[in-house]
């Protein structure tokens, strides 16, 4: 969490609101979305959202409330989206 926070508040301007967790990759273990979860504790000034297939580390996990999470169909776990364990979801669609 340190080393995350280090590196928004370098990177940071003062027009920063958003930050997105992931431009490509996921959530790899408990600890690493813990680690997030500090990190959006620290900042509440600042929003942060991610896409994620790794469903099963949300399901007993409760997020601050300057933390969005959106479920992402594709992955083994989606069955959990279609059970109602979250609410906000997408669908990639390639064409």
């Amino acid at each position: 969490a340190d080393l995350i926070d280090k590196s928004i508040q370098f990177h940071r301007t003062k027009n920063t609101k958003l930050v997105r967790i992931h431009e490509s990759g996921d959530f790899f273990s408990e600890a690493y979305l813990n680690s997030w979860i500090e990190v959006a504790l620290r900042n509440p000034d600042l929003k942060f959202y991610c896409y994620s297939k790794s469903l099963e580390l949300f399901l007993n996990i409760k997020l601050p409330s300057n933390f969005y999470m959106t479920a992402s169909y594709g992955g083994k776990w989606d069955y959990l989206i279609d059970e109602g364990f979250f609410e906000r979801y997408a669908k990639v669609f390639m064409y």
